[in-house]
């Protein structure tokens, strides 16, 4: 199959705007993955001219932590755009696949993902619906943010994203709070949206679940109730991340990276968790020890007096041992004892 210089190699994926492929690019001989649009989007000419200019904004965007926008066409009445092909999957297959992440590779997917989020906030572009699904890997392994300026326009998952035509773009398990609110969209709803992801690679599920979609917004309003199990130093750089305003979040994407680089640095980090249970189990085993090594001297001394009396000799009455000895006084073993 072909789709005017490009040869159609396999599907990657569907979702409700449309069809992702893996292509060659047959001019420059290199791989690609085109985004088909479903012909029901582009019957309206309106959104191919918004989708158009999004697609103009993305291609200027070039940073080694997004997915470079090669191209918007059109070839035999299909719209679609060519990106850059990720050969190593997306954050969302490696979590289904290896479960949560150690702290050392989250952190390191974060500052990437903080990367490419510093640049296109800088360049005025917002991303509104950062989730796992999003984040993808290049061949290296880095970590790289696709459809940055698209999802304005489009939606990734009828299951659980929210259309543009709703007036609600974003997935809901990671939509900030002021956009539930119909607010502007602002740098701090992407902040947001990466705090959940951060928590999520910690733990390889979702902070915020729910049956519904009404009922996984309520989640967002709700007093906050991070998993146990995350590093204690980072619970109150996370919380602020995910604070239910913009005003009381985190500044900016540079700010959450260089404040979990501040606990990490300092030794306390995830031993102020640790080293309490650590030590706790550390001073139960030291009293079961103690407790044994007295029990076994008792053994010993018990023992030791044993044989040291032995089976053939006679042994003391303790009251007797106490009593005063006379000199006079005959024995059984005197011959010759002296005279009163």
């Amino acid at each position: 199959m072909e789709l005017g210089k490009f040869e159609i190699l396999e599907e990657l994926g569907r979702g409700s705007y449309g069809i992702v492929y893996k292509a060659r690019d047959k001019a420059l001989n290199r791989l690609v993955a085109i985004k088909v649009l479903h012909t029901n989007l582009v019957n309206d000419p309106s959104f191919l001219s918004r989708f158009k200019q999004e697609a103009q904004i993305a291609a200027r965007l070039n940073h080694p932590n997004l997915v470079p926008v090669y191209d918007f066409n059109e070839a035999d009445g299909n719209y679609f755009i060519v990106m850059g092909y990720m050969g190593g999957g997306s954050l969302k297959d490696l979590l289904n696949q290896q479960g949560p992440l150690s702290y050392e590779r989250a952190l390191k997917i974060l500052e990437q993902i903080a990367e490419g989020l510093a640049y296109a906030h800088q360049h005025e572009v917002i991303h509104r619906d950062l989730k796992p699904a999003n984040i993808l890997f290049d061949e290296t392994g880095k970590a790289r943010i696709c459809d940055m300026g698209l999802a304005k326009l489009l939606h990734s998952d009828s299951t659980t994203s929210m259309s543009a035509s709703s007036g609600l773009v974003g997935t809901p398990a990671y939509i900030a709070p002021e956009v539930w609110e119909d607010s502007p969209a602002t740098a701090a709803v992407d902040i947001y949206s990466t705090a959940c992801i951060l928590v999520e690679m910690l733990t390889a599920t979702p902070l915020f679940q729910g049956d519904s979609t009404p009922g996984i917004m309520l989640k967002h309003f709700q007093q906050l109730n991070l998993p146990n199990n995350l590093p204690a130093g980072w619970k109150p750089v996370i919380e602020k991340a995910l604070a239910k305003t913009p005003g009381e979040r985190t500044k900016s994407i540079q700010e959450l990276v260089a404040s979990l680089r501040k606990v990490e640095k300092n030794p306390i980090r995830e031993k102020v968790f640790h080293d309490e249970v650590t030590n706790k189990k550390r001073s139960a085993v030291l009293l079961v020890m103690g407790g044994l090594v007295l029990v076994v001297l008792l053994a010993i001394m018990v023992l030791g007096r044993g044989a040291l009396i032995g089976p053939g000799l006679p042994t003391v009455e303790p009251q007797a041992a106490l009593e005063p000895k006379h000199r006079n006084q005959p024995t059984d073993c005197d011959p010759n004892p002296t005279p009163h």
